[in-house]
């Protein structure tokens, strides 16, 4: 596996704000997208409660051969762990900006098995639009 530093690089950390209490359908209205696919559900990506105050740490990958495992564990090695699917939408809230910015933004953790792939919560975007999609990881 490539050095961390080669395989991932390091954008900004950002304090985000969980909201814990909302349903799934209010923190997606929340996250400013403009279109939901329709296999973005609290059923595929359920809720799991966790800490309200965080700092996201946002990284953008930088060896495109490199799949999610190889991801996870780079960032498992710097002690960091995947953003869940509550922390991406209180993310997208805040910070639509840096969302748009790098096309496309997962949540590796809260993965669902659809059709024998694993796919994640994702931002993807394309020009004036911000979707949020499930994407295969």
């Amino acid at each position: 596996m490539p050095e961390f530093d080669k395989l991932i690089a390091h954008e900004g950390s950002f304090p985000v704000k969980v909201n814990y209490q909302a349903s799934f359908a209010e923190m997606v209205r929340a996250s400013k997208q403009t279109r939901v696919h329709e296999m973005v559900t609290a059923e595929h990506f359920p809720i799991v409660s966790g800490p309200d105050d965080i700092v996201l740490s946002v990284h953008r990958q930088t060896v495109l051969e490199s799949g999610s495992i190889e991801i996870i564990a780079a960032l498992d090695m710097q002690g960091l762990r995947p953003a869940r699917p509550a922390e991406l939408l209180a993310f997208g809230a805040i910070c639509t900006d840096t969302v748009l910015k790098y096309g496309l933004t997962m949540a590796l953790d809260g993965l669902w098995s659809y059709k024998g792939y694993q796919t994640c919560l994702s931002f993807w975007t394309k020009p004036n639009e911000l979707v949020l999609i499930p994407s295969y990881c």
